[in-house]
């Protein structure tokens, strides 16, 4: 809906009903102007399995799908039908963790979240155990892969993210070696979480 996950929080909107309004407007936003191809920016982490140890690829059949992820591939293959019926060419991005500056929200995502929290001297908070794995990119990084789409016209489904993941223990053995301190933790949830993408691909 093009709110942060936080700000949506607070707020008592149907994000289906919203996103399902801009999908229908940018269709028919297509047929008027005809575009040569679109590049839809959709997700890695709603859409595959994060509890096995894995690494996802793009030809795998999603499973514990969120309601986030569940909107995300509504409109991927609405916007498969409609690139065949109006003859453009079509980039599905799957992104994987992305982390960097919002001026929205300056501490959304767990880097920037944690970042903050050092800062003021607070606990870390981890909402999963310490050793998951998790697949980052940066914006910048995001920002190329969407000029290589376009510059090189690369048309198809791709996982976009780094090549191997990052434990949370490496990131905040990072944050402390920053800020010269060793990090109180709180932990929400001992649950593990394997965010592992297989970028070979793209």
């Amino acid at each position: 809906a093009g709110k942060t996950r936080k700000s949506q929080a607070n707020e008592n909107i149907d994000t289906w009903k919203i996103n399902m309004n801009i999908a229908f407007n940018f269709i028919e936003f297509c047929g008027y102007c005809k575009p040569s191809q679109v590049i839809f920016i959709s997700t890695a982490g709603g859409i595959y399995d994060q509890k096995e140890n894995i690494y996802a690829k793009e030809s795998h059949i999603p499973s514990n799908i969120s309601k986030y992820g569940s909107q995300k591939l509504f409109v991927e293959n609405l916007l498969r039908i409609f690139s065949k019926t109006q003859g453009f060419e079509l980039a599905i991005l799957r992104l994987s963790s992305a982390y960097g500056y919002d001026p929205r929200d300056s501490d959304q995502g767990v880097i920037n979240k944690w970042l903050k929290s050092a800062n003021k001297k607070n606990k870390l908070q981890l909402y999963n155990s310490i050793d998951s794995i998790i697949n980052f990119i940066s914006f910048d990084q995001i920002s190329q892969s969407i000029t290589a789409c376009i510059d090189l016209n690369i048309n198809g489904l791709f996982n976009i993210g780094a090549t191997d993941g990052t434990s949370l223990s490496e990131i905040i053995n990072f944050i402390e070696d920053i800020y010269q301190r060793k990090m109180e933790l709180d932990v929400i949830s001992n649950q593990p979480r394997y965010f592992n993408l297989d970028v070979d691909l793209f």
